[in-house]
């Protein structure tokens, strides 16, 4: 099956999940758990008096559901970006070492590779230099 097939496959299959509870349900009223919550509590107790009230209500529903999307666009910018840059920070790594290894490769019958070439100190042998008591 071509990807093209496969990805509007998909896409159907999202809509379709996305619209069918909608098509279901379509006489029921959605409320939020906010109400939801309420309305169980003075269910189980009438006289329940809230501990404190919100010190600003948005003038309309539309206001809130706009906050509450802007306030989920802003978070998940920061989730994303943060996986971004971790992704972005690995590839840079692996592709510096392999630039690395090029390098050394190229440069097998010239000179030793120094610590600036690894990136880290090597062992004194592999750059032919032997310790003092190794000496006789």
């Amino acid at each position: 099956m071509k990807l093209m097939t496969k990805n509007g496959l998909l896409l159907i299959l999202v809509i379709g999940l996305a619209f069918a509870p909608l098509y279901l349900a379509r006489t029921s009223e959605f409320a939020g758990a906010d109400t939801q919550a309420s309305d169980a509590i003075s269910t189980l107790n009438a006289d329940y008096k809230p501990w404190f009230e919100p010190f600003w209500k948005p003038p309309s529903g539309e206001v809130e559901s706009f906050l509450f999307a802007l306030q989920a666009a802003i978070g998940s910018g920061f989730v994303f970006y943060y996986l971004g840059y971790v992704k972005g920070k690995h590839s840079a790594s692996k592709s510096e070492l392999a630039k690395l290894k090029l390098n050394i490769e190229t440069s097998a019958g010239e000179s030793p590779p120094t610590e600036a070439e690894y990136g880290v100190p090597l062992p004194l042998g592999e750059v032919g230099v032997s310790r003092l008591d190794d000496q006789p």
